[in-house]
């Protein structure tokens, strides 16, 4: 009887501490929120950084309001480091050419296209 009365107090005492640490953390969201934003834009930088070290022939896009979308040899990062025979491709859509059929087997380029060329237009 006695050890179920010190496991009772045990499961009390846990009990109370995990309400405190609750209470706690709900108390400091916002900082627990900022310290996870600055991490990310800390992980972003680093990512960045090790791109730029690693020697690869990445260039910055030219943005305008208006003009085309030209990509000349584009590529996708995680695809060019899967497949050592990666083809770079090139796309160019303006007002009058803005429609692009892509067509090919399964396994080809379709899904990376559709994957690599927004992804250079957000970057």
């Amino acid at each position: 009887m006695n050890s179920v009365l010190r496991l009772a107090a045990v499961a009390n005492s846990s009990h109370s501490v995990v309400q405190d640490l609750l209470k706690t953390v709900r108390e400091n969201m916002q900082y627990l929120f900022a310290v996870s934003e600055s991490l990310s834009h800390l992980d972003l930088m680093v990512s960045f950084a090790n791109v730029v070290t690693l020697g690869t022939d990445y260039t910055k896009p030219d943005f305008t309001k208006t003009g085309p979308i030209a990509i000349k040899n584009g590529r996708h990062p995680v695809v060019e480091a899967l497949n050592p025979d990666f083809v770079p491709n090139s796309t160019y859509l303006n007002i009058m050419a803005n429609l692009q059929i892509i067509t090919g087997p399964n396994n080809s380029v379709r899904s990376w296209h559709f994957r690599a060329q927004p992804q250079a237009n957000w970057f």
